[in-house]
């Protein structure tokens, strides 16, 4: 079986647990800017997902961002609480990973538009995409 919900006991009845090997994938690492600002694993793990749902599924950055919430209650409630069912965690993280997305995500960016980013709350990977994250403290 592949997939995030693979570690749910529910969706592999079926399976002796000594017939399985399970591996729990994540983007584990944030990025400090500096003391103040952060790009947290939220941030690129949502900045992944912009460029991905682009490319695989033609969704717009902010439809892609419209979705997050669900996502993020979704992923509370039928993966976080399995991944220690996990026999190994691999970290995906790579620490050139921003580098190499900005420039597929920063188009992308540029088209959510002031009156639809619909952000209560702007966080860190908001803030240096479009550059208004300080990069030294005041």
């Amino acid at each position: 079986m592949e997939g995030i919900h693979g570690l749910n006991p529910e969706l592999n009845l079926d399976l002796p647990s000594e017939k399985a090997y399970r591996v729990y994938v994540s983007c584990l690492t944030q990025l400090n800017l500096d003391r103040h600002n952060r790009i947290s694993t939220t941030d690129t793990r949502l900045l992944r997902r912009i460029v991905r749902d682009a490319r695989e599924r033609g969704y717009t950055a902010q439809e892609t961002i419209s979705r997050w919430d669900a996502v993020r209650r979704g992923e509370k409630r039928y993966i976080f609480p399995y991944q220690e069912n996990a026999d190994v965690m691999f970290n995906s993280a790579l620490a050139y990973e921003l580098s190499a997305l900005k420039p597929l995500a920063e188009p992308l960016l540029r088209q959510v538009t002031l009156a639809r980013r619909n952000i209560s709350k702007p966080n860190a990977c908001w803030r240096c995409w479009n550059g208004s994250a300080r990069l030294s403290p005041a």
